[in-house]
């Protein structure tokens, strides 16, 4: 429900453009939480509809940050390995691992094991599992 994310917004402190939530426990009182708010419409994008997308030809990358967007993710991976068509931030229900789908098998690609992405002012280095069903 969108009111309550706005309500949300609307209860936390900005602090450098970045939102904060007072979130009290036991042993801390009034500890500044960052609150991310996801737009719906960020999880997916499409780099090429006409390409059919292929659950053989699936990829898991796990560990995303969840700043990432979903046309960041398929931007990346297309300009690494190129053959992207769909990217989305939409979670495993059992592994929790972002999905990114390509329209061809890239060898290459499974054999990298990890993808570098320079976030927030620090590189990262992110697992890239090859998840193929024949």
């Amino acid at each position: 429900d969108e009111s309550s994310v706005a309500a949300l917004m609307e209860a936390c402190i900005t602090d450098d453009d970045k939102l904060y939530l007072c979130v009290s426990s036991p042993t801390i009182r009034d500890k500044p939480v960052q609150i991310r708010p996801w737009r719906l419409a960020d999880a997916d994008f499409v780099l090429d509809a006409s390409m059919p997308l292929d659950p053989r030809k699936t990829v898991f990358v796990g560990g995303v940050p969840r700043p990432l967007k979903a046309v960041e993710l398929a931007m990346i991976m297309d300009r690494l390995y190129g053959g992207v068509c769909y990217a989305g931030i939409d979670t495993d229900p059992e592994l929790k691992y972002p999905k990114d789908c390509f329209n061809r098998y890239r060898e290459d690609l499974f054999w990298c094991g990890f993808v570098d992405r320079q976030v927030e002012c620090r590189r990262t280095s992110r697992p890239l599992d090859g998840y193929l069903d024949r």
